[in-house]
């Protein structure tokens, strides 16, 4: 009779690994599921000019906008009041997905869970802010990319698209041809 060859090492230790990377990831998620769900309020639909963003959400913003600009001063309850316009333009879908990334970030458990943030958002250093978001840049998975993303992008394009920040960029403005030609633009000039 053959005897059957044992298995390696090798594999038996990649199969369980495997197994246990696995079970841990199906916790995590479940968990943080769980726990974003406890946090999630339902999306009502945001009647025109009216802001919707919690304060809890809003400190989110006010804490990283700092160390996304690279600024040490910035007017954080404005770019929070102008992110909170930017999200209620996103439309119905997108705005709710915007929320349970936020709503995943308010909650202490979930925040340290997958961003290894401990501190609350008001009282994180700038050091703890910037590994979290080097963390999420850097990821092997594609959801924290995407909220790394999502949290640089709507950040950015509020404050430099802010008329009092355009030479923080080296934007100049836009040419006058464009100011006199199109309507938009007066309307903003003349506010």
């Amino acid at each position: 009779m053959p005897n059957p060859q044992p298995q390696s090492s090798l594999s038996t230790l990649s199969r369980r690994a495997f197994l246990k990377w696995s079970a841990a990831g199906a916790t995590l998620t479940a968990s943080t599921s769980f726990l974003e769900g406890c946090a999630s309020q339902p999306t009502a639909i945001r009647p025109e000019g009216q802001a919707t963003l919690p304060s809890d959400q809003a400190t989110v913003f006010e804490a990283l906008a700092p160390v996304i600009l690279d600024r040490d001063a910035v007017e954080t309850r404005g770019i929070s009041q102008a992110i909170d316009a930017g999200i209620g333009s996103f439309g119905p879908i997108n705005e709710a997905q915007f929320g349970e990334l936020l709503g995943l970030l308010t909650l202490s458990p979930t925040r340290a869970l997958v961003g290894g943030l401990w501190s609350d958002w008001p009282n994180a250093d700038k050091e703890d802010l910037s590994d979290f978001l080097n963390g999420w840049r850097n990821s092997s998975l594609g959801l924290l990319n995407a909220g790394y993303g999502a949290l640089v992008k709507i950040t950015a394009s509020v404050y430099y698209g802010d008329a009092r920040h355009f030479g923080d960029s080296g934007y100049p403005g836009p040419p006058a041809h464009a100011l006199q030609g199109l309507p938009q633009f007066q309307k903003e000039t003349a506010a």
